[in-house]
């Protein structure tokens, strides 16, 4: 297979799966924002959850520029293992902090 076309479509392929997760966490704002804000007002409630996907979609952006420039300074290599051990911290964090899920 060309190179290009693997790329492409990797590149295509992680971009999709991306995609997906934030459908997925503005599709169900409305059944979990109860769990983690407070229950007195309805519409801060999604004002809230809205907000925290707001951050989210900004902060993107300024993570790929700050990590592509990390990357071009040292090396490829150097940046794909910061963030291999950087990612699933947050991860982590979502899952201990739980939200009446479970």
């Amino acid at each position: 297979m060309n190179p290009r076309l693997k790329s492409i479509i990797g590149g295509s392929t992680g971009n999709l799966v991306e995609w997906y997760d934030w459908y997925a966490y503005s599709a169900f704002t409305l059944y979990f924002a109860p769990h983690f804000f407070p229950a007195e007002d309805r519409t801060a409630q999604l004002l809230s959850a809205a907000a925290v996907f707001a951050v989210g979609f900004i902060m993107r952006p300024i993570g790929a520029w700050i990590m592509g420039v990390y990357a071009d300074r040292n090396a490829k290599r150097d940046g794909d293992q910061h963030l291999d051990v950087e990612l699933p911290i947050p991860r982590d964090r979502r899952a201990r902090l739980g939200g009446g899920f479970g």
